[in-house]
C-alpha cells in the first residue's frame, strides 16, 4: 500500500513537471503569436499605443480638473485642444524642416563625395603609410556611405513624423474614449471587483500613471532643451537648417542609449563639408553638441530621473531593439514606457513577480508599488 501511494505520489509530480513546461511553452508561444500581431497591425496598434501613451500623461490633469469641478466634458474638451496645437506645432515645423533638408540633402550628398578624397588625399600627405590607393579609396567608400546613412535616416525621421501626424485625428479619437473612460474607471474597478482586488488595480494603474507621467515630464523639458540649445549652437556656427538639427535631436532624445549619438551625427557632417579645411569650427560646433548631450543626458537626466522607471538597462537595450523591429522608429520612441508598463504590472502581480525582477534594475519590488 505504502509503494502504490509512493508510486502515486512520483507520477503526480511528474504530472505537475510536464504541466508547468506545458504552460511555460504555451506561454512562449502566446507571446510569439501577440507579437507577430503587433507587428502586421502595427496601422491600429501604433496609434493606440501612441493614445494610451498620452492618456496616462493627461489622466492626472483629468483628475485635476475633475477635483475642482470642472465637467467631464469640458475636461476633455481642453485637453484634446491642447493636444490637436501640439500636432499643428510638430506638424508645421517638420513641414518646415523637410522642405528645407529636402532642399539641401543632393547637395549635402554631392559635397561629401568630394570633401572625403580631399581629407584623404592630406591624411596620405602626413602619413605616408596610409597613402595606399586601394585601402584609401575602400576607406572613402566606407565615409561616404556612413554619412550618407546619417543623412538618409535624418531624412527618414521626418517622413515617420509626418506619417504620426497625418493619424492624429484617428489618435485625438482615441484619446478622447480613454480619457472619458478614466473619469470613471476608479469606480468602475471598485463596482466589478472585491475591495482588495479593486485597491491593487487601482494601485498597479495610479503607479503605471505617476511613473510614466514623471518620465515623460522630465524627458520632455530635457529634450526641449537640447533642441533648443543645439539649435542655437547650429545658428551661431552657421550651420545650415538650425531649426531641422534642433529638431531632430528634440525627437531622438525620446530614444534611449543611442539616440542623442543619432542625433549628433548629422549636424557634425554638415560642419565638416561647410568649413573643411578650416578644423576649428568643427571640432568646436562638436565639443558644443557632445557637451550638451553629455551634460543635459548623462548629468542632469539621471539626477532628475531617480529611480523612477527602475528599469535595467540590458532589459531597456533589448526593448529598443525588439519594438523597433516591431514598429521602426515609432517603436523605439515607445519603447521604454512600455517596458516600464510591463515592469510595473508584473511587480504588483504575485505570479508574474520574478518577471518584474528581472526587468528591474535590482531593487526589491513589494506587491504593493509606492
Amino acid at each position: 500500500m505504502q509503494k502504490i501511494d509512493n508510486n502515486n505520489i512520483k507520477q503526480i509530480k511528474r504530472f505537475l513537471t510536464y504541466q508547468k513546461t506545458a504552460v511555460l511553452m504555451l506561454g512562449v508561444i502566446v507571446a510569439i503569436m501577440v507579437l507577430f500581431l503587433l507587428k502586421q497591425a502595427q496601422s491600429v496598434f501604433v496609434p493606440f499605443t501612441i493614445a494610451w501613451v498620452l492618456s496616462r500623461l493627461l489622466t492626472p490633469i483629468m483628475m485635476f480638473l475633475k477635483k475642482h469641478k470642472v465637467p467631464t466634458g469640458l475636461s476633455v474638451v481642453i485637453l484634446l485642444l491642447g493636444m490637436t496645437i501640439m500636432f499643428s506645432i510638430i506638424g508645421t515645423i517638420v513641414t518646415l524642416s523637410t522642405t528645407s533638408f529636402t532642399d539641401d540633402f543632393q547637395k549635402y550628398v554631392n559635397k561629401i563625395s568630394t570633401t572625403v578624397p580631399e581629407m584623404s588625399a592630406a591624411v596620405s600627405k602626413r602619413f605616408p603609410q596610409f597613402a595606399s590607393s586601394q585601402v584609401q579609396s575602400e576607406i572613402n567608400q566606407q565615409i561616404i556611405d556612413l554619412s550618407k546613412w546619417a543623412l538618409n535616416f535624418a531624412k527618414n525621421i521626418f517622413t515617420t513624423i509626418s506619417g504620426v501626424v497625418s493619424t492624429a485625428a484617428m489618435i485625438l479619437i482615441m484619446l478622447a474614449f480613454m480619457l472619458i473612460s478614466a473619469a470613471n474607471s476608479k469606480a468602475k474597478i471598485d463596482a466589478a471587483f472585491s475591495s482588495e482586488l479593486s485597491a491593487k488595480i487601482n494601485n498597479i494603474i495610479d503607479s503605471i500613471s505617476s511613473r510614466l507621467s514623471k518620465y515623460l515630464y522630465i524627458q520632455t523639458m530635457i529634450s526641449l532643451t537640447t533642441g533648443i540649445l543645439v539649435g542655437v549652437a547650429c545658428k551661431l556656427f552657421g550651420i545650415s537648417s538650425p531649426l531641422t538639427w534642433g529638431f531632430l535631436t528634440f525627437i531622438l532624445n525620446y530614444i534611449p542609449i543611442v539616440g542623442s549619438i543619432i542625433a549628433s551625427i548629422p549636424p557634425i557632417i554638415i560642419a565638416l563639408i561647410t568649413y573643411y579645411p578650416n578644423w576649428w569650427p568643427i571640432i568646436g560646433i562638436t565639443l558644443v553638441i557632445l557637451g550638451i548631450q553629455q551634460i543635459l543626458g548623462n548629468i542632469v537626466a539621471p539626477k532628475l530621473m531617480g529611480e523612477n522607471l527602475d528599469i535595467s538597462p540590458v532589459m531597456i537595450l533589448f526593448g529598443l531593439l525588439l519594438f523597433t523591429w516591431m514598429w521602426g522608429i515609432v517603436g523605439a520612441w515607445l519603447s521604454v514606457m512600455i517596458v516600464a508598463t510591463i515592469r510595473i504590472v508584473c511587480g504588483n502581480i504575485a505570479p508574474l513577480k520574478p518577471i518584474g525582477v528581472l526587468l528591474s534594475q535590482g531593487r526589491s519590488i513589494d506587491h504593493k508599488e509606492e
